[in-house]
């Protein structure tokens, strides 16, 4: 009775346990080198103490701590920026992440990938319009997100490509720029999640026009309208070019045809599209 006495660990140091000489003693199960273990995989940690008394006799002792592993969310590590041209061949790449968690045999968990969202801008950071190859705009949500992106495909393995050629990306005109950032997701089979994102540069190419006009015309030589004057045909030449804001200009191909006159005059701005107009005068 009323001997002093003082506790120590025996062995090698045990991470995140601390015991101290009164025999008060701490345990951490958070520590770094217990993360690997995967969801209720278990480790039995045994700690072996010393007592010792005021005269230097000392005895030893057991006891088991039983640690249970949780599971620890994986980490997205893949942020390489990418660079292409509107309508070129398609680029590919291979997501990654780190997952701490670890079987028996040392194997990491399996994780899958997924899209999360996207956003599109202009090069002034701002929220840019996409549109469909329909020409219809393409509606983000309340906070400028998309739920898909054109052209884009991401397999649960991680791996990626992206389509320039998608016929969304037409209306880019030469040289204007689109940044497409994709936030993807991995998860884990336990069901946590990370998020990351990498940018696509996409910058855009001259498209060709496509001329549309082919209405076929009938007058008749020497006609007269109601006041006697020569008849005359008229017509609007058209065409489309999926380049928003491109301006376009209307020509003859082949030899001159007698009676056939173009003039270009310019019409109102619409949509930000320039149209000029070509007048067909078949005169005698």
């Amino acid at each position: 009775a009323g001997s002093i006495r003082t506790y120590s660990l025996i062995g090698a140091a045990i991470d995140g346990l601390n015991i101290d000489a009164s025999g008060s003693w701490s345990f951490n199960p958070s520590a770094a080198s217990y993360q690997s273990l995967k969801e209720g995989q278990q480790r039995i940690i045994p700690v072996t103490y010393a007592v010792t008394d005021e005269q230097g006799a000392s005895s030893q002792n057991t006891f088991n701590i039983t640690l249970t592993g949780s599971n620890d969310a994986p980490i997205a590590t893949y942020v390489a920026a990418q660079t292409t041209s509107e309508g070129n061949s398609p680029i590919s790449g291979q997501l990654t992440a780190s997952d701490i968690d670890r079987d028996a045999s040392g194997n990491s968990d399996v994780l899958s990938f997924s899209l999360f969202n996207a956003q599109f801008t202009d090069a002034s950071g701002s929220n840019a319009i996409l549109v469909d190859a329909s020409g219809l705009a393409l509606t983000p949500d309340a906070s400028g997100n998309f739920s898909a992106i054109p052209g884009l495909s991401i397999a649960s393995s991680g791996a990626w490509s992206f389509d320039p050629s998608n016929p969304a990306y037409n209306s880019l005109k030469a040289g204007e720029q689109r940044q497409i950032r994709v936030n993807y997701r991995v998860s884990d089979a336990g069901g946590l999640s990370d998020n990351a994102v990498f940018v696509i540069n996409l910058t855009g190419t001259n498209d060709a026009p496509v001329a549309t006009y082919s209405t076929a015309q009938a007058i008749t030589e020497d006609a007269l309208d109601a006041s006697g004057a020569p008849r005359k045909l008229s017509g609007q030449l058209t065409s489309t070019d999926p380049d928003a804001g491109s301006i376009r200009t209307y020509s003859l191909i082949g030899a001159a045809i007698d009676g056939l006159n173009r003039s270009e005059e310019h019409t109102s701005e619409l949509q930000s599209r320039q149209y000029l107009v070509c007048r067909l005068l078949l005169e005698k």
